[in-house]
């Protein structure tokens, strides 16, 4: 059998990003808000930080979207939703400094789009400043936020092969287990974790040994 068939892609999971289901869950896509967030490398301490508006209601600095909202708001619709016709946008600033200290400001929107859902109301997602296609997570790898196929980054778990657990994973899911131990004996939750990182550990060994190959993640067909 062949050895393991490392790709040379670059792991998304390694790179600062943002989801619109994180914007969802803190309250952002509601009117106008601003926000921020920061990260944190686990292996060197370091913090990078990003700050942001969100506009549901369309930019009101542009005196024809400021007066479609106030038309709106003063038609007693504010209870109502937010008509299509509003632009919606992220606007990113923050600044970029490099290993020479230079500095760079950054300061540009990513508009939204959404889609109904199934059983009522909508999904909201990012246009792709760079491509323009509908994604729910944008990265930041160079200057600019885009999507992970612009940066042609992958998942851990597809550069070692789809039957092991990325290692990101694996540490985001010990995070969650508060007891290892009830009663002198092993939770549930963490015998399940500790199955998961020996499956890593087999699996990573055997490949090293050329003994497994990496399984392909075949395209579907194009039906014509």
């Amino acid at each position: 059998m062949s050895r393991w068939d490392f790709n040379n892609k670059k792991v998304a999971d390694n790179y600062d990003s943002i989801s619109i289901f994180w914007l969802k869950k803190y309250g952002y896509l509601s009117g106008w808000k601003s926000g921020g967030v920061t990260w944190k490398r686990t292996w060197s301490g370091k913090e990078s930080s990003v700050g942001f508006q969100v506009s549901i209601i369309g930019d009101l600095s542009i005196k024809h979207e400021r007066e479609l909202y106030t038309k709106w708001a003063t038609n007693g619709e504010k209870d109502k939703e937010y008509p299509n016709y509003f632009s919606k946008y992220v606007r990113f600033i923050y600044t970029s400094t490099k290993e020479n200290g230079e500095e760079t400001n950054y300061d540009y929107k990513v508009y939204l789009g959404t889609t109904p859902c199934y059983y009522g109301g909508k999904r909201y997602w990012f246009f792709c400043p760079r491509c323009t296609e509908r994604v729910g997570v944008l990265y930041l790898v160079r200057d600019y936020f885009t999507c992970r196929h612009c940066y042609n980054l992958t998942y851990e778990s597809r550069n070692c092969g789809y039957s092991i657990v990325s290692y990101t994973k694996l540490g985001r899911l010990r995070k969650e287990i508060r007891k290892t131990h009830y009663r002198g004996k092993l939770t549930r939750k963490y015998k399940s974790w500790l199955k998961k990182e020996q499956n890593n550990e087999s699996l990573t060994r055997w490949a090293a040994a050329g003994l497994i190959k990496k399984k392909r993640h075949n395209k579907p067909k194009k039906h014509e």
